[in-house]
């Protein structure tokens, strides 16, 4: 079984370890450093060229949205908050690496034959 075929699973056990960070409020540094090592080969294995400018985006929404989510405080109460952000940031740390190889991948593939005018092509 190639890596291409254990990214989706791969992809949701960070999903998973991410909630339970959160759920059981982990806070052993291997747990962060495994969503990390799971994020780089989810970025390496699973995202096709075909899904990298949807993939970017997406993580830059995830990124940029989860930031906004401070005035859930004031639902949720305090406590549950606490549970909230740590997992919004355990999904962070999963999505992180992910998001730098595959834009790692798509700034080497601009940099290579056809640079700027392959991408713009794709654009249109």
């Amino acid at each position: 079984m190639g890596l291409e075929k254990w990214g989706p699973y791969l992809f949701l056990a960070g999903i998973v370890i991410a909630l339970l960070i959160g759920v059981a409020q982990f806070t052993d540094a291997i747990w962060y450093a495994l969503l990390v090592v799971l994020g780089l080969i989810v970025g390496i294995a699973n995202v096709k060229d075909k899904e990298v400018v949807s993939f970017l985006v997406a993580a830059v929404a995830l990124m940029v949205s989860s930031s906004a989510l401070g005035p859930l405080v004031l639902i949720v109460g305090a406590n549950a908050m606490t549970m909230v952000t740590t997992v919004i940031n355990a999904i962070q740390v999963f999505v992180a690496p992910a998001a730098f190889i595959v834009a790692l991948k798509a700034i080497y593939d601009l940099a290579g034959e056809g640079g700027v005018s392959k991408v713009t092509s794709k654009l249109r």
